[in-house]
Parts: C-alpha cells; structure tokens; sequence
C-alpha cells in the first residue's frame, strides 16, 4: 500500500464519527523478503484510531510475528547480500571456516610437537645383551705396542658396550695401546732377566681369539 492511500485511509478514520467508540481494523499487505510472487506472508492489523493522537502516532500491531530470526542471523543475512552470497551458502562458509581454523590449530600442535621430540637426544645404548652384542661384532682387531690380558680386553669390550658405541675405528679396527711390562706383571714375559717374544705373542693371540677376534700383528 502506497503512503498516499494509507494516509487516505487514516483520514477517513479520523472522520468517523464513531471512531471513538470502537476500534477500526486497518490490514497493510507486507511481503517476506526474498519471496516470489504475490502472495502476501504477514498481516498486520489493528490500527487502533483515537489512541495518542495528540503526537500524531499510530500503533500497528502485527497479527503474527514479523520474523523469528536473531539479531545475529539478521546480521549474518545482511553481510552474506553484501558479499553477494545467499545465507544458506555463507552459513555453509562459516562452517568450513571454522573447520579449516581447527585443522590449523591441530596442525600447528603436531608440528611443535615433531619440534620437542627432534630436540630430545637419542639414546645410543644398545637394546641388545652384551653377550648378543658381543655375537655381533666381528671386526678386525689391532694390537699396537703390545698385548692385554683376557680380564683386561674383556673389561675394554664391557665398557665399549655400556657406552653404547662399537669400539671401532674409522679404518674398521679396534687398536689397544698397552704398556709394558706393567699390565702382565713383569716376570711373566722374562726369563733369567731374557724378554720372551714369543710367550709374549701367544698370550696376546689367545686373549683376543677368547674374545672373538683375530690378532694381525701391526709391525
């Protein structure tokens, strides 16, 4: 209804004499927005003539509620027209906001998470037993300078294996330095005040072979 007609009508009421008596019923067509067609969806009704007149207001009373929506869907609806969007798409859109923020959050604790365990240091320590441990080692042994007792080469590999690192050299071989006649008791490798080379060889041969290496003499 065109503000012209409404005021016609308004006036019309006015000039009833019975205005004062009772109310007069006013409907005003108003469409749903968005709707196609004609079809009215709303009625609103009741203007009541002879109530506040003097300021020169009229109450329009809807028959039914004018929307349900909450102002925060009321807003949502006018940022998805200015977006160009329907609201059921920019609802949809917010949602997979949401979900891409999740995902972002999620991502970014497994990533610090990845950073704390690359910090920590890696144990060297071998899981296996040191007689499992032992089976396995099978490189070429060198003795320089002398020889070791079997306790003393033994007590070399248990530290070795404790330490969690292969006694092993870059060329691929265990040298141990020893001094003499210190480590095998002086008298041992002598006779009449005479050093016996080859009881000194053989001893050293049998402690490394005990251990499970092979001796290769290093000139």
């Amino acid at each position: 209804m065109k503000f012209s007609k409404f005021s016609e009508l308004v006036n019309r009421i006015l000039s009833n004499n019975h205005s004062h008596r009772r109310d007069m019923d006013v409907t005003i067509v108003i469409h749903s927005p968005g709707s196609i067609g004609s079809t009215p969806s709303v009625e609103v009704q009741s203007i009541h003539a002879g109530f506040d007149w003097d300021s020169g207001k009229v109450l329009i009373f809807p028959a039914q509620p004018l929307t349900t929506l909450t102002p925060e869907q009321i807003t949502d609806i006018t940022d998805s027209v200015r977006k160009g969007q329907s609201w059921h798409a920019y609802q949809e859109y917010k949602k997979h906001k949401e979900q891409l923020e999740k995902l972002s959050i999620e991502l970014d604790a497994a990533k610090q998470r990845v950073a704390e365990l690359e910090a920590k240091p890696v144990s060297q320590t071998y899981k296996l037993t040191f007689e499992q441990w032992l089976e396995q080692q099978h490189d070429k042994i060198d003795v320089d300078c002398g020889c070791v007792s079997t306790e003393m080469f033994m007590h070399w590999i248990r530290v070795a294996y404790e330490a969690g690192n292969s006694p092993v050299t870059p060329d691929g071989h265990v040298q141990f330095s020893v001094s003499l006649p210190a480590a095998f008791g002086g008298d041992k490798y002598f006779i009449d005040g005479v050093f016996q080379p080859l009881r000194y060889e053989r001893d050293c041969e049998r402690a490394v072979v005990a251990a499970g290496g092979v001796v290769s003499w290093v000139k």
